[in-house]
């Protein structure tokens, strides 16, 4: 089963090279956007876990790449899950006062 995520990953640490990082990211998931960190860089993008992959597993793939890339580097992953997102409704009566 599929599931829907936004990933936003943080790499600092390492001497990084911003289009090496890119491509890292890119050959994982979908990349949106990115911006510059101090002592590093961020990725985010939507895309989906599939197989029965689960965060933290995900969490190891990105860790090994880009490691791989850039040895001794800090990697930090946020998990959004989409599918379910929490949220609020609220109804007012057509007659009702506003």
């Amino acid at each position: 089963m599929s599931r829907n995520y936004e990933n936003v990953t943080t790499i600092e640490g390492a001497e990084i090279d911003e289009a090496a990082a890119r491509e890292v990211y890119e050959g994982l998931w979908n990349l949106e956007r990115s911006w510059p960190e101090k002592g590093g860089f961020s990725f985010a993008g939507t895309m989906q876990l599939a197989g029965g992959e689960s965060e933290p597993e995900a969490h190891k793939r990105f860790a090994r790449a880009f490691r791989e890339e850039f040895p001794g580097c800090a990697v930090t992953t946020v998990w959004t899950y989409l599918d379910d997102l929490p949220c609020e409704s609220y109804f007012t009566d057509a007659g009702a006062e506003v």
